[in-house]
């Protein structure tokens, strides 16, 4: 992620108390491995952004807090609206 810097995404998700780095598995990982990262390089990503834009790609980045916010998005924000009653009601 050339624009994200670790230690700050840390801090944002994790209250600091996670692992910052770049690399998908941490050195305590049976999977690490010396594949390096790529750093951070914000001029890179916007040029790439820039790039992107260009032909028509567009997009939102979004985070959620919690399982209640996964929840909330998937369901309660993309639920049909509600009915609204049209015309004329009667009620017995």
């Amino acid at each position: 992620m050339l624009a994200t810097d670790p230690v700050a995404f840390d801090n944002r998700l994790n209250e600091g108390e996670g692992q910052p780095g770049q690399v998908i598995f941490q050195d305590t990982s049976r999977w690490h491995n010396d594949v390096a990262p790529i750093g951070v390089d914000t001029a890179k990503a916007k040029q790439l952004l820039g790039e992107a834009n260009a032909v028509g790609f567009d997009f939102q980045i979004g985070y959620v807090n919690s399982v209640a916010d996964v929840v909330k998005r998937l369901y309660a924000d993309r639920a049909p609206p509600v009915p609204q009653i049209v015309g004329p009601t009667m009620w017995l």
